[in-house]
């Protein structure tokens, strides 16, 4: 039998599938970029602007695509440019070597050019003139800033020029949103460790950084391999959207003209590129990202926000192994070490074994961070790992027969055994946190390392015996890393902010050892001698780095080592030593800024 169907009015029929249409095309546009596909960028010829010696970072774009504005200069001491992108001079807008400028970005009308300091973000006409603070940062709330990154991590215009959104990258404070005229301010959630503001071309969304500040604005740790997520954070107070994934780093978002795409560096095919992706008006993402560049190196990005041009910097961070004998007494130069490594790699940490016959280092020399085991007087390196992930960090076990380092073949790091002969590879955890720089007990049974995620904000050291099922143990301390035992396994040195700590392990006191304060220096690395009474550790000052040396039981520090040697200078992290020669990694990173045509298809 066939049903009888209710007979509706003609009216209700076309109201009804008014309304499916309407809802479909709504539907549309909130899954689609601006009522259709972003197109598709290229390219096109490509210029160097920059070939200064040293870092030139940090590339903005005026709105016409005309002149760039880019920091330079030494990590703790950089200055802001502005030049034609067609040639001629740069023209400093700050000469101060006290602070630390970074991060220009030109208003939307192209009149001025704000930048951040150590105390604030300053506004300056963008041919020059007399500076004006538009936003102070108040310095008892900084939670970190020496040798992590400057305290401050970003800011970008509001499209209409009447706010700036800012950033402090570890502090976890979310996104302070200021009016220029008033200086009301209110604060958008965002999660912990944003970075690197850019404010989308219709106001309504902002994309950031979400780990690994230091990358971008790193000091004793610029340029830190590490894993990194882009975020939109929507201003009609929605909860953020991850744009991508954190497992690899992602740096330096920054939207098309027309807001329908994302640009930003990765390193998700290896190398570090520029990579687009689609987004919507929603703030969220469309479809899969496109490469742009292959081999490009890049570290930041710029887009003009009137013309089709694309400026990134191009980072190189070559470093390599040196040694000196330790002196009875100092200082010596640093003229007198000897270079352990050659040829063009990165080698990020290094460790020689308790007999002082071999070393262990990461390398990118195969293309990506592995493991190597050399003799510590210099010879060929034997590769003992060979993940595509990379594998840093590694320390030897007291009887030299196995080794400890962290991987990020899991998606974050975590820590792994391997034996010296790059047999027996085993990992030992699988925490959501990021579980890194390990260092091996006097017990041969026990290991240290360090702890650290972002969502939530967790730092601290966690312990672990390595037997079957053994569950780690948490130290929760401040911003702390880079921690050692002692000799006798007694106690621990540990790098903070404020200078090297020592903590009993049975007791779990603390006491500053060296202070910052004291030294007039920046303390980093630290080693125990074989005897477990002095502690050697690197220092930086504004006239370079030293080794110094400084005894457990208190007294004054010892300058042992001065790298007086403008090119021979530390990098990446690397200090270790037997008690009768230091090793360290020694290097220059270089930087340039480049500018793009993007075309479109």
């Amino acid at each position: 039998p066939v049903p009888v169907m209710e007979r509706r009015p003609r009216r209700a029929i076309l109201l009804g599938a008014a309304v499916v249409v309407l809802a479909a095309v709504a539907a549309m546009v909130l899954v689609t970029p601006r009522f259709g596909a972003a197109p598709s960028t290229t390219i096109g010829h490509t210029t160097q602007v920059t070939r200064g010696a040293g870092l030139e970072v940090d590339p903005a774009l005026s709105p016409d695509g005309e002149n760039i504005a880019y920091a330079a200069g030494p990590t703790t001491a950089m200055q802001i440019y502005v030049r034609q992108v067609s040639g001629g001079r740069p023209v400093a807008l700050t000469n101060d070597t006290t602070d630390n400028f970074r991060w220009p970005r030109w208003s939307p009308d192209g009149s001025q050019i704000a930048y951040q300091s150590n105390d604030g973000i300053y506004l300056v006409p963008a041919l020059g003139g007399a500076p004006r603070r538009a936003v102070r940062f108040d310095p008892g709330t900084l939670r970190f800033g020496a040798g992590w990154a400057t305290p401050n991590s970003g800011f970008d215009w509001s499209p209409d020029g009447a706010r700036i959104a800012w950033t402090r990258g570890e502090n976890g404070e979310g996104i302070t949103v200021v009016t220029l005229s008033s200086g009301d301010t209110l604060t958008l959630a965002a999660p912990d460790g944003a970075s690197s503001p850019a404010w989308s071309p219709d106001g309504r969304n902002i994309a950031i950084t979400v780990g690994n500040a230091a990358f971008i604005f790193g000091t004793g740790y610029f340029g830190n391999v590490g894993p990194s997520a882009i975020w939109s954070v929507h201003l009609d107070g929605t909860s953020p959207t991850r744009i991508t994934t954190d497992s690899i780093l992602n740096e330096s978002p920054q939207w098309a003209p027309d807001g329908r795409s994302l640009f930003w560096v990765s390193d998700r095919d290896g190398s570090r590129d520029v990579y687009q992706q689609g987004m919507n008006l929603a703030g969220a993402a469309v479809g899969m990202p496109r490469r742009l560049t292959t081999g490009a190196d890049a570290q930041g990005v710029s887009v003009s926000r009137r013309s089709g041009r694309l400026a990134y910097s191009r980072l190189s961070t070559w470093s390599s192994i040196w040694s000196i004998p330790v002196p009875a007494r100092g200082p010596v130069s640093i003229r007198g070490a000897t270079r352990i490594t050659t040829g063009n790699e990165t080698i990020e940490d290094v460790d020689v074994s308790a007999d002082g016959r071999w070393l262990v280092f990461d390398s990118d020399r195969s293309g990506n961070p592995d493991l190597y085991v050399m003799p510590a007087a210099g010879g060929e390196a034997r590769q003992i790992t060979t993940d595509p992930a990379g594998d840093f960090s590694g320390d030897w076990s007291p009887d030299g027969t196995r080794i400890v380092f962290h991987s990020r073949r899991d998606g974050n790091r975590n820590i792994y055994t391997v034996d010296a002969d790059g047999t027996g590879l085993r990992q030992w955890t699988s925490a959501p946190e990021e579980e890194l720089d390990p260092d091996w007990a006097p017990d041969g049974e026990t290991i240290l390392f360090e702890v650290f995620s972002e969502q939530p904000l967790k730092r601290g050291f966690g312990t672990l015996r390595l037997v079957d099922h053994a569950v780690p143990g948490l130290i929760v301390t401040p911003v702390a890393d880079f921690a050692h035992w002692s000799p006798d396994g007694r106690m621990i040195v540990f790098h903070t902010p404020d200078g090297l700590r020592l903590r009993r392990v049975d007791t779990g006191a603390e006491t500053a050892v060296v202070s910052n304060a004291g030294i007039g220096a920046e303390a980093f690395y630290a080693a125990w001698s074989p005897d477990g009474t002095k502690i050697y550790y690197l220092a930086r000052s504004p006239k370079g780095w030293s080794i110094r040396s400084i005894p457990v039981a208190g007294g004054a520090s010892t300058v042992l080592v001065n790298f007086d040697d403008p090119t021979r200078q530390h990098s990446k992290y690397g200090f270790t030593t037997d008690g009768k020669i230091f090793y360290f990694t020694i290097g220059s990173p270089e930087s340039d800024i480049w500018v793009a045509e993007l075309e479109q298809k």
